[in-house]
């Protein structure tokens, strides 16, 4: 078997500029280098053919990286190269993510799994394993999945403690940070979050000490610490628009929106439409699923604010539709809350003037 010494060398320019996030350069060498590829039945075509993937996923062209995807685990295959062959099916798992495709998303995920040793001795492998049953979690989370987020979350904490990977430590913490929050068990919540916090914090992750305080904010808002949940809130608000996360930050202004219910209607009333606006920019098909729940979530806080101002016709209008898309996304914790205020909305009547007010102005000669 010949060496291809350039498109070698080319290779590991372009693994440079990926890292570098030069995506177009990337692009460029690889295929240079698979130009002059002078044994066209090469491992290194496999090789070259998954950075390319990677880069194109980078670059958000999910439909290019997926067929480059292909075309590099025909090449991996044949050289049994098990390693490489996992890292495509993980990245086919997070091309299928990225568009809403779960079911197909948690096949690849479970290939790559399966492609793995099952006790893997590198390094890489068991850092590969950690992160599938990370994606796996984040999946269950999405799909309000309790038992699978506790059993990938806890695999991901096991496997990152051994390789001493701070980094999945962090993310497996908040996993199941989130996963408590959702069981209602928000004492251990917010612990865990705490040490989620501080990982973060010290490996300088914006993203991660964000999500971790938009937790957190939604655990106080819970106990009924309102000072603490806006602080938290309004924090993970301004750390997601640095990160440029308008989904997310969507979200925080609609639990923000609810919280200053309570305290001011009407400011709680234009964070509703503040979230609206940024939701309404969403338009890309692998972020449909999350703004469409976060516009639920935002119709029932208006429905609130109607049924507070006691327009009950208002109110009964945006709780159906919060009711509709909860249902179209099997949101069923939500659906019964949104349909307890429904019920409850249905039993308050418009208030009628009294009999006084009716007299007073036929008096002054108007309709009474």
């Amino acid at each position: 078997m010949k060496v291809n010494y350039l498109s070698e060398s080319l290779f590991e320019k372009a693994q440079a500029n990926f890292i570098s996030k030069k995506y177009s350069r990337t692009l460029d060498l690889l295929q240079n280098a698979l130009d002059n590829l002078e044994d066209h039945q090469s491992p290194l075509k496999g090789h070259l053919y998954l950075l390319m993937a990677k880069t194109y996923f980078a670059m958000v062209k999910f439909r290019d990286a997926r067929k480059v995807s292909e075309q590099a685990l025909e090449y991996l295959g044949v050289y049994n190269r098990l390693f490489e062959a996992a890292q495509v099916y993980e990245l086919l798992g997070h091309i299928a993510c990225q568009t809403s495709q779960y079911p197909e998303a948690i096949k690849f995920y479970h290939k790559a799994l399966s492609t793995l040793p099952s006790n893997p001795k590198s390094h890489h492998e068991k850092q590969l394993q950690a992160q599938v049953h990370l994606s796996l979690g984040l999946i269950a989370q999405n799909l309000l999945d309790i038992t699978n987020q506790q059993k990938h979350f806890s695999r991901c904490l096991f496997i990152a403690k051994r390789i001493n990977s701070i980094e999945l430590h962090a993310e497996a913490l908040l996993g199941l940070g989130t996963y408590f929050f959702q069981k209602q068990r928000f004492d251990h919540g917010r612990k865990i979050l705490l040490k989620a916090f501080k990982f973060f914090n010290n490996l300088g992750n914006t993203q991660g000490i964000a999500l971790s305080l938009h937790t957190l904010g939604q655990i106080y808002s819970k106990a009924k610490e309102f000072y603490r949940a806006i602080n938290a809130l309004k924090l993970a608000y301004y750390l997601f628009e640095y990160t440029d996360d308008q989904i997310h930050q969507a979200c925080t202004l609609t639990h923000l929106a609810r919280l200053y219910l309570q305290i001011d209607p009407e400011k709680g009333r234009e964070l509703c439409g503040q979230a609206t606006d940024l939701l309404s920019t969403q338009i890309s098909v692998h972020s449909k699923r999350q703004s469409e729940i976060i516009l639920g979530r935002s119709y029932v806080v208006m429905g609130l604010y109607y049924k507070l101002i006691c327009k009950p016709e208002m109110a009964r209008y945006y709780f159906k539709e919060s009711m509709e898309i909860f249902q179209n996304y099997q949101c069923e914790q939500e659906f019964i809350e949104t349909l307890d205020f429904l019920n409850n909305t249905a039993l308050i009547e418009p208030k009628r003037r009294t009999k006084k007010n009716n007299i007073l102005a036929f008096k002054l000669g108007m309709p009474g």
